[in-house]
């Protein structure tokens, strides 16, 4: 299983979010804030630590299931990226304590 770099300041080639700050972390995947210069506001990104083949088509799979599902109580899942040997999404961002 290969292992995916820190993610410096950009998830993303293009340098479409400017990372500001890591929210949480988990066993296989750190949660950022970030600002999306494309659509002008921030938003949570839930990408990737380690990677493999496996990894990156469960993380697909949870934002596929997640998009589908409309809720008041669960966030509004944007869109899904991938490519470099990682994977990572962005989400609506709520303010408030863990």
């Amino acid at each position: 299983m290969g292992v995916a770099a820190p993610m410096e300041s950009s998830p993303d080639d293009a340098g479409r979010f400017e990372v500001r700050g890591v929210i949480g972390r988990g066993a296989h995947s750190v949660v950022l804030r970030a600002y999306d210069r494309e659509t002008e506001t921030e938003v949570a990104l839930k990408r990737l630590e380690g990677w493999s083949p496996e990894a990156i088509y469960r993380l697909k799979r949870e934002f596929r299931i997640l998009r589908s599902l409309r809720h008041p109580g669960l966030v509004e899942m944007y869109e899904l990226f991938s490519g470099g040997g990682t994977a990572y999404f962005s989400m609506e961002l709520i303010d408030g304590s863990p």
